[in-house]
Protein backbone atom coordinates (compact mmCIF):
# COMPACT_ATOMS: atom_id res chain seq x y z
CA UNK A 1 0.00 0.00 0.00
CA UNK A 2 1.01 3.60 -0.58
CA UNK A 3 1.38 5.81 2.52
CA UNK A 4 1.06 9.56 2.07
CA UNK A 5 1.98 12.22 4.66
CA UNK A 6 -0.30 15.27 4.58
CA UNK A 7 -0.94 18.25 6.86
CA UNK A 8 -4.68 17.80 7.50
CA UNK A 9 -7.76 15.77 6.66
CA UNK A 10 -8.96 18.13 3.94
CA UNK A 11 -5.61 17.79 2.16
CA UNK A 12 -5.75 14.01 2.55
CA UNK A 13 -9.22 13.80 1.03
CA UNK A 14 -8.20 16.04 -1.86
CA UNK A 15 -5.08 13.94 -2.51
CA UNK A 16 -7.07 10.70 -2.42
CA UNK A 17 -9.72 12.12 -4.73
CA UNK A 18 -7.12 13.24 -7.25
CA UNK A 19 -5.06 10.04 -7.16
CA UNK A 20 -7.34 7.09 -6.39
CA UNK A 21 -8.44 4.89 -9.25
CA UNK A 22 -11.77 3.13 -9.61
CA UNK A 23 -11.87 0.21 -7.17
CA UNK A 24 -9.25 1.68 -4.79
CA UNK A 25 -9.98 1.80 -1.07
CA UNK A 26 -9.06 4.94 0.87
CA UNK A 27 -8.69 4.66 4.65
CA UNK A 28 -8.55 7.45 7.23
CA UNK A 29 -5.65 6.48 9.50
CA UNK A 30 -4.37 9.45 11.52
CA UNK A 31 -0.89 9.03 12.98
CA UNK A 32 -1.62 11.04 16.12
CA UNK A 33 -4.32 12.60 18.24
CA UNK A 34 -5.90 15.77 16.90
CA UNK A 35 -7.23 17.39 20.06
CA UNK A 36 -5.90 20.75 18.84
CA UNK A 37 -8.39 20.60 15.95
CA UNK A 38 -11.22 18.31 17.10
CA UNK A 39 -12.73 17.61 20.54
CA UNK A 40 -12.78 13.84 19.94
CA UNK A 41 -12.46 11.08 17.35
CA UNK A 42 -16.16 11.26 16.49
CA UNK A 43 -15.89 14.91 15.46
CA UNK A 44 -12.76 14.09 13.43
CA UNK A 45 -14.57 11.23 11.68
CA UNK A 46 -17.58 13.41 10.96
CA UNK A 47 -15.31 16.08 9.45
CA UNK A 48 -13.73 13.39 7.24
CA UNK A 49 -17.18 12.30 6.05
CA UNK A 50 -18.15 15.92 5.33
CA UNK A 51 -15.03 16.41 3.22
CA UNK A 52 -15.73 13.23 1.24
CA UNK A 53 -19.37 14.17 0.72
CA UNK A 54 -18.31 17.52 -0.77
CA UNK A 55 -16.62 15.71 -3.68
Amino acid sequence: PEIIDVEDIAQAVEYAHNNAKSGDIVTLSPASASFDKFPNFVARGNFFKEQVNKL
